[in-house]
């Protein structure tokens, strides 16, 4: 246990620096010791001469007399070598008693140090242990320290920041999912059940319960492949080849005649030039049907008018579907490419869907590299804008 302990000690960064930091300053300290110890104590110092000696002392009557009376200096040379012997035992006591303080020093000022530096990565460790896939709102706070540590805390908490958004997105699209099958299963579930209560069923009510379930499955599977395409990963790209938009749009609108008609909505189509892009032919015909089918469904009902211009910009072809219609309140605005999202005006009209097909459209656009904006004021229609790249 204590063994185990000692190795997750000098596993952390703390310590690591801690006995970094102190060994480099023991080092320095003893370093500069030896070399005051060489050059001070060990190093023996020239012989003085007896004039040398005489003229040092002229100060001194004493010791000066004393050198007049002996002129031999061999007992002054062997005075000298206690005297040096004795200085060299009080500089190594010194040295050790300063030494040994110094390290002492030098390692809690490595280890306060050590605190200092690696505190910002203790907190990120800290909120990192402590989240979940149930609450990742915790964010680390920010600290004035180093730019390196800054840059880094910054940048973990705009990751959480992200994983925030993209959890509760992922925990509103369940729901919302949940919700928009639960009516089709439920609506089957109700015609086959009033179905087998039935006594003698005829014939052409086995035929219009075929029918309804029929319906009902198919409105599934849309369902189902819209959430499939939403929630892939990354750009679905496919086969892209060169296409001129107009002749596209000319396809759109000849497939949606028969809708036009019925609501009594003219469309006026202007086409300038021959716009080129670098597309999926039945992606973006799908998005592109999409809005302008929402167009004529949302003009009014008496005059309604549909208006498509494409036209050239420096980088880009703008295409711009306007309708007159009932247009989109402005607190709903900011949310139509939201999944499942359905404005209030929808009720207004008996319009059916599951509230994908923006979103679709949106990401089929964003596959594209392209661009899509909306305007709209109440009760006088919306104008959708597509920019994509031109070749």
């Amino acid at each position: 246990m204590v063994t185990l302990l000692s190795r997750n000690m000098f596993r952390t960064l703390k310590i690591k620096f801690t006995i970094a930091f102190s060994a480099t300053l023991t080092v320095a300290i003893l370093i500069l010791a030896n070399l005051l110890y060489i050059f001070g104590v060990v190093q023996p110092a020239p012989e003085l001469t007896l004039d040398e000696l005489q003229d040092i002392t002229t100060h001194r009557p004493q010791i000066h007399k004393y050198l007049e009376d002996n002129p031999e200096i061999e007992n002054l040379v062997e005075i000298g070598s206690i005297v040096r012997e004795k200085q060299r035992q009080r500089y190594t006591v010194t040295l050790i008693v300063i030494t040994v303080p110094a390290i002492v020093l030098s390692t809690v000022a490595a280890y306060a140090l050590a605190s200092y530096l690696v505190k910002p990565i203790e907190d990120l460790a800290s909120i990192l242990s402590s989240l979940n896939t149930w609450d990742v709102s915790k964010r680390v706070p920010e600290q004035k320290s180093s730019e390196e540590i800054e840059a880094l805390i910054t940048s973990f908490n705009n990751l959480l920041e992200e994983l925030e958004k993209s959890f509760r997105t992922q925990e509103n699209f369940i729901q919302d999912a949940a919700h928009e099958l639960r009516t089709p299963i439920a609506a089957t579930k109700a015609t086959l059940q009033v179905f087998k209560n039935k006594k003698d069923p005829t014939k052409d009510e086995y035929k219009q319960l075929v029918e309804t379930v029929e319906s009902l499955n198919s409105q599934l599977v849309r369902l189902n492949e819209a959430l499939l395409f939403l929630n892939r990963k990354g750009p679905d790209r496919g086969k892209f080849i060169k296409i001129n938009i107009n002749e596209l749009l000319e396809e759109v609108l000849e497939s949606l005649s028969s809708i036009s008609k019925t609501e009594n909505v003219s469309i006026q189509f202007n086409p300038k030039g021959k716009k080129k892009v670098n597309a999926n032919p039945e992606k973006l015909a799908r998005a592109l049907q999409n809005i302008v089918e929402n167009a004529i469904k949302y003009s009014k009902k008496d005059k309604g008018k549909v208006t498509i211009t494409t036209a050239d910009k420096d980088k880009s072809i703008e295409i711009t579907i306007k309708d007159n219609g009932i247009g989109i309140p402005k607190k709903d605005l900011p949310n139509i490419f939201d999944r499942f999202y359905r404005g209030a005006n929808v009720h207004d009209r008996s319009a059916d869907g599951s509230g994908l097909g923006l979103s679709i459209v949106k990401k089929i656009v964003e596959d594209h590299s392209g661009e899509i904006s909306v305007s709209s004021r109440k009760n006088r229609g919306t104008t959708f804008k597509i920019s994509l790249p031109k070749v």
